[in-house]
């Protein structure tokens, strides 16, 4: 199955340089890629409340294949 992807760049605060790139997957017939790009402020503020050694430096939606995270 193919889903929409959220990808996203998290470092950590306390070590700039230390970066990884995630993944939050979503059910393409619920979300549309225009509304992905124009609405991911709410996941990922909600990924950061969740994770407040990080901050989210970039991120873009795309699709991806298979069950990664």
């Amino acid at each position: 199955m193919t889903f929409l992807a959220l990808t996203f760049t998290a470092c950590l605060v306390s070590s700039p340089d230390h970066c990884e790139q995630r993944q939050m997957l979503f059910d393409p017939r619920d979300l549309s890629l225009m509304t992905c790009m124009t609405r991911a402020q709410q996941p990922l503020s909600e990924w950061v409340a969740q994770h407040p050694d990080y901050e989210v430096t970039r991120h873009s939606c795309g699709f991806s294949e298979g069950m990664e995270a």
